[in-house]
């Protein structure tokens, strides 16, 4: 039978004590989401509404939820638990929150990252298609320390939760333990949350007494055992943060590999829950992907490089290097020892060689800058080449100035561009020149301060 629709409480007001952070424990980062963006994004695909029970941080966690779930968040309710209370309580509190007409309500944590909506999804239908009332999700481990053990009944049915602060030594032997989420109709559960109490070793209100409260009054409880216990792991500590990233990590890498992307070395390479790669690209090790980054097919990443929010064509080589929030159209190259810098944006055909900076600045359609230049604020025009050393002096030491570069513009080595200053089409610069005015198309500038060679005849009028 089918239950209807579900509601998801996630609990995310605890303090993380443990984790030894001004940070809330929830904005915490495993491969460049927060755990809270991990589970809501999951969780989007698989309820109609998502309330969040928030605390420590309050307002910071609103605004990341804001940020990374904007393209459903008016499914999104947020709630105070002021007295950290338990899970009892919190669950609650964000009962009172819900305004879908869900039948169903699904409670999970907010520090498990793991989870898929797939899982979730297995798990809501495996609930529907009984007639219980209540879900338990379940997990064998081999060292079920610190976990609330799973009591079951002659029949094999759940009939009690035990945390393990009031286990007796023969029910801390027990090896099934009590994970998250729960599944609940909400029915049940708006009657069953108001007889909790707190006569336990915490003094608080354990949501997990919600089963005995089902077995007194002969209502069903079903269970929902994880084939991977890795699964339903939570994170409490900065090693518990480690050993969640190395899973994820893991499974990112495995992802791509399997939609055609080759790593030399999986085991270090390092790529976000959030970058698009497409096929027939080759990383190389040493190489970090992070945010929001695009891969298009065929290019060559690494070894050692780094990509940031950015958005990279086809068949470039980035090697050796550093992007961040930068454009790369296709055919680039880059590197090594470069560092393109927020708002760079690299033509198709563009090489940047050796030590190069690049900040802020647009570089047109097979330009060249081959080594050791610092190219800030500038817009570059098509197939220019800047020499070894050229440099956009950028900043007066109050403001900062745009230099405009033409296209098929030479630039001689060690150029000073003192900015604002243009630099006409099929201009040229002499070695070391210090330019502190405009030099028109076609013309030579040279010289400390540099000055206009009136004899010179640039190559196209020879």
């Amino acid at each position: 039978m089918s239950k209807g629709s579900f509601a998801a409480i996630v609990p995310a007001a605890g303090l993380g004590t443990r984790m030894k952070s001004d940070t809330p424990k929830f904005l915490h980062k495993l491969c460049g989401r927060t755990l809270i963006s991990h589970i809501v994004l999951q969780l989007n695909e698989v309820v109609d509404e998502i309330v969040l029970v928030v605390g420590t941080g309050s307002e910071l966690v609103r605004e990341e939820i804001k940020s990374t779930c904007a393209d459903f968040i008016e499914r999104i309710r947020f709630i105070e638990q002021g007295e950290l209370l338990g899970s009892g309580h919190a669950t609650k509190i964000g009962l009172s929150a819900l305004t879908s007409d869900a039948e169903n309500v699904i409670v999970v944590l907010g520090d498990m990252p793991l989870l898929t909506s797939e899982i979730l999804q297995e798990m809501c239908s495996s609930f529907s298609d009984t007639n219980a009332q209540v879900l338990v999700s379940t997990a064998n481990l081999e060292n079920p320390f610190g976990y609330g053990r799973i009591v079951r009944d002659e029949n094999n049915i759940v009939r009690q939760i035990i945390e393990e602060k009031d286990c007796d030594d023969a029910q801390k032997k027990i090896q099934e333990c009590n994970m998250y989420p729960f599944a609940f109709s909400r029915s049940f559960l708006e009657i069953a949350i108001d007889k909790l109490d707190t006569n336990n070793a915490q003094g608080e209100q354990y949501l997990t007494d919600v089963v005995q409260i089902a077995r007194e009054s002969n209502v069903g409880v079903t269970s929902f055992t994880y084939q991977d216990p890795k699964l339903a792991q939570g994170a409490n500590d900065r090693e518990q943060m480690s050993q969640l990233e190395k899973i994820m990590r893991e499974k990112i890498n495995s992802q791509h590999m399997r939609n055609g992307v080759t790593m030399v070395d999986p085991t270090n390479t390092y790529i976000d829950s959030g970058v698009e790669i497409e096929s027939d690209v080759t990383i190389l090790p040493g190489t970090i992907i992070e945010g929001t980054t695009t891969i298009a097919s065929g290019c060559v990443l690494g070894p050692n490089t780094r990509i940031i929010d950015s958005k990279i064509g086809k068949d470039c080589v980035i090697e050796s290097s550093k992007v961040v929030s930068s454009i790369c159209e296709d055919r680039v190259t880059i590197g090594p020892s470069s560092s393109l810098r927020k708002g760079t944006i690299l033509r198709e055909d563009v090489h940047i060689g050796t030590s190069v900076e690049l900040k802020n600045s647009v570089v047109g359609k097979g330009t060249k800058i081959p080594h050791l230049s610092y190219i800030g604020d500038a817009e570059i025009g098509e197939n220019t080449n800047l020499g070894a050393g050229t440099t956009t002096a950028n900043y007066d030491g109050k403001n900062k100035h745009k230099t405009i570069i033409g296209s098929n513009v030479k630039t001689g080595v060690n150029t000073v561009l003192v900015a604002p200053v243009q630099i006409g089409d099929g201009a040229y610069t002499g070695a070391g020149a210090v330019v502190v005015a405009d030099v028109p198309p076609g013309s030579l500038a040279k010289g400390v301060p540099a000055k206009i060679d009136d004899e010179w005849i640039s190559p196209s009028q020879r």
